[in-house]
């Protein structure tokens, strides 16, 4: 029962709130001011010449956004490292052009999603993780809560890095009206639970076999 109470409190806690802004929209060139049209036409166009005005706007973009399952500090720090993943994995011109509206801009977002945003979602679920099951109350008379804590954020971690890119490919392929991005729909899915319910179970127990172990 103590099992089941907090798999069930973490959950209601990770996926409260549905998703409506696509991932798109984060490359999105914000409006110039209608004064500015009038005083400097010359410029009112935001549109992103380098790679570093690209990933700064991106950037504006996503810490703009409230993230409907990530506190204000994990969602910034997973604008931050998919940024830094973009600057690293793509080059200035292909991160210009995904503020674009072609079919080239279209596929490369999609690789960014994949190839920067999807490897920093596992960082992420290890922080919350560990955060929630510390701060949970339903282990408090486990006298080795925080062992089970950390092996528990730990293979979640593990299962989201394997995870990541396969989850990127789904979601961009079925499910982008549903969340704004692959982490989102991930936490208010049935996968959220069930990865959950399986590594607590095996951390739990590696534990209670090691306590057993030790008491002989």
């Amino acid at each position: 029962m103590e099992l089941i109470r907090l798999c069930m409190t973490l959950l209601i806690l990770f996926s409260t709130v549905t998703a409506t802004l696509a991932q798109d929209a984060l490359f999105t060139v914000p409006e110039a001011d209608p004064m500015a049209r009038i005083l400097t036409p010359e410029k009112t166009d935001l549109t992103p010449r380098t790679g570093p005005e690209a990933l700064d706007l991106y950037l504006r973009n996503c810490s703009a956004v409230e993230h409907p399952t990530l506190d204000e500090e994990r969602h910034l720090g997973q604008c931050l490292c998919t940024a830094s993943l973009m600057k690293d994995r793509f080059s200035e011109a292909d991160t210009v052009s995904m503020f674009g509206n072609t079919l080239k801009s279209q596929k490369l977002r999609d690789d960014a999603l994949k190839r920067a945003f999807a490897p920093c979602m596992a960082d992420t679920i290890n922080d919350l993780t560990l955060s929630e099951c510390n701060s949970g109350g339903q282990m408090d008379t486990l006298h080795y809560q925080n062992d089970v804590c950390a092996c528990y954020a730990q293979s979640m971690r593990a299962t989201l890095s394997k995870k990541a890119e396969w989850m990127a490919d789904e979601y961009i392929s079925y499910y982008k009206s549903y969340a704004p991005d692959p982490l989102a729909f991930y936490m208010n899915s049935p996968r959220l639970e069930e990865d959950m319910t399986y590594n607590f179970r095996k951390c739990l127990g590696w534990y209670e076999t090691g306590r057993k172990n030790n008491a002989r």
